[in-house]
This record gives C-alpha cells, sequence and structure tokens, in this order.
C-alpha cells in the first residue's frame, strides 16, 4: 500500500504527457488516465462534503486520503487498481460517512476507530453502503496504522462484517436456475 500524507501539494493526477490534473488540496480530482471505458467517470467531487461543521476539513481530508489508499491499493484478486466505476461506489460511502460524522460532531477517524459509533452509522446505513464499506476495511486493514493516522479495531470490522453477513442473507434475490436442469425436468416430466 502507498503511504499518503496529507501533503496539499501531493499530485494526485496527472495526464497523459504528465503535467499535473489534480492536487490533494483540490476539490475536484480528474482521473482522465483511468478511464477505460466510455461509461467511466473520471471526476471525483469532495466540494459537496464542504459544510460548517466543527471536524468538517479535518474529516473531508480524511475522506480524500481514504479514497487514495483505496484507489491505489490492489484489488486481492486482479492486483491492478481499482477501476473508476468502483472508486465512484466508494466516494458515495466515504460521502455518507462524512456526512454522518459532521451531523454526529465526531471526527471521522473516531467514526471510524469506534464501534459503538460506527455501530450507529451502520443501522442507519443502506445494504449496498455496508457491504461497500467491508471491502473498504479489507483494504484499510492492510495500511500500517501509523500511514492510516488511526487503527480499525476488530470489533469493528466484526460489526461491519456481521451486518454486512446479516443484509446478504435478507436480501430478495431468487436463486438462478440451470437451463440443462430446467430441460432435464421437463423431458422427465414428459416421460411420466
Amino acid at each position: 500500500c502507498h503511504s499518503v500524507e496529507s501533503d496539499q501539494a501531493l499530485f494526485v493526477s496527472r495526464d497523459s504527457q504528465g503535467n499535473p490534473l489534480s492536487l490533494f488540496e483540490h476539490n475536484e480530482w480528474h482521473f482522465s488516465q483511468y478511464a477505460y471505458a466510455s461509461t467511466d467517470n473520471p471526476n471525483v467531487s469532495f466540494s459537496g462534503l464542504i459544510k460548517p461543521a466543527l471536524h468538517n476539513a479535518e474529516n473531508v481530508e480524511l475522506c480524500k486520503k481514504l479514497f487514495i489508499i483505496r484507489m491505489f491499493s490492489p484489488q486481492s484478486k486482479s492486483g491492478k487498481e481499482i477501476r473508476l466505476s468502483t472508486m465512484q461506489t466508494n466516494m458515495n460511502v466515504f460521502s455518507s460517512i462524512c456526512r454522518f460524522a459532521d451531523h454526529a460532531d465526531l471526527r471521522l477517524k473516531d467514526l471510524l476507530e469506534s464501534s459503538t459509533n460506527l455501530k450507529s452509522f451502520i443501522d442507519l446505513a443502506p445494504k449496498t453502503v455496508i457491504k461497500q464499506l467491508k471491502t473498504i476495511f479489507s483494504t484499510l486493514n492492510k495500511v500500517n496504522p501509523e500511514e492510516l493516522g488511526f487503527m480499525i479495531g476488530g470489533s469493528t470490522i466484526s460489526i461491519t462484517n456481521s451486518k454486512a453477513k446479516e443484509s446478504s442473507s435478507t436480501s430478495n434475490q431468487t436463486p438462478v436456475i440451470d437451463r440443462k436442469s430446467t430441460r432435464l425436468n421437463s423431458s422427465h416430466n414428459s416421460n411420466l
């Protein structure tokens, strides 16, 4: 994983000629180099997170840091960076936790470190956010807590995993029926 300091002058993205497109301090980031499909949105905005709240500036900065860590940490299966479409979904999670922390007058790192605070968030979060948060925690759990700036405890991960599992088991998905077995059953019934 990459170490991410909260250096405002850190280049976050460059264009195809290597010229800087986005700096950490910007609230609009552009990742045109990572747009592999016409449906990929290369723009990431943190502007919607900025509001008058006690810890907002710190919370937005941590969201930016988490975004960078998540984007440039290799996926466990492919070893490649995460696609922009996945990062847009992750951005929705970062936005949700930042807004919740701001509303509760919490520092975002206190929300993520405390199983009690996180449970309050998870109890209100949609299933999709909980599932993505589980994936994000899996990535963050591999980062040295000193580099991360806080520690995600085992109880926090456990709560997130169990809630994600619970939401998966209560999903309204219908099972996929194999066509081959359907044909076998229909030919078996016609012989009766």
